[in-house]
């Protein structure tokens, strides 16, 4: 019986972390007015998706191809080896030269599972959050090409895994 109940509650948190990831990706796409990519062509290169409604850990998202490769953008990758291998979260995170203008949503600062985010070469403006702060498992933030202004916040000293700015 206690074997159950840890089953249903792995799987209940799971559930709800899955929909907290789909929400966050959602609303700031929503804002960006950019979309995952749907296993469309673009200039002759095909763009494989991830999920976007259910487990975004699905397809491009779970194989083991390197982000910094791809020419694909958005995208994201997954680490899915938690709870035995039942439960996913995002590590990686990709909006790279899409020309997105306005502010960093604040939702971003709350997957903090990330360890690369990758937000180069587009119109982003105002400050770097210092919410940014959350992302201690952050090795990689690529922020460079952007409008954003101000001083770098004091909590970038949080993130002692960062290896790259």
């Amino acid at each position: 019986m206690e074997d159950l109940f840890r089953l249903l509650q792995t799987t209940s948190e799971n559930f709800w972390h899955i929909c907290r990831s789909e929400q966050t990706l959602n609303s700031m796409f929503r804002q960006w007015n950019i979309f995952a990519p749907n296993n469309t062509k673009k200039n002759g290169v095909r763009f494989r998706s991830w999920n976007i409604s259910g487990n975004l850990c699905t397809g491009i998202a779970k194989d083991n191809s390197n982000i910094e490769d791809s020419t694909e953008s958005p995208l994201i990758k997954c680490d899915c080896s938690y709870n035995n291998k039942s439960t996913c979260h995002i590590t990686h995170l990709k909006v790279s030269g899409l020309d997105i203008a306005g502010v960093i949503p604040p939702e971003l600062w709350t997957l903090t599972s990330l360890t690369y985010l990758n937000l180069e070469k587009n119109l982003l403006s105002g400050t770097l959050s210092p919410s940014v702060g959350n992302l201690t498992q952050l090795h990689t933030l690529r922020i460079q090409i952007n409008k954003l202004s101000g001083k770098l916040p004091k909590e970038l000293g949080h993130l002692a895994n960062l290896r790259f700015l």
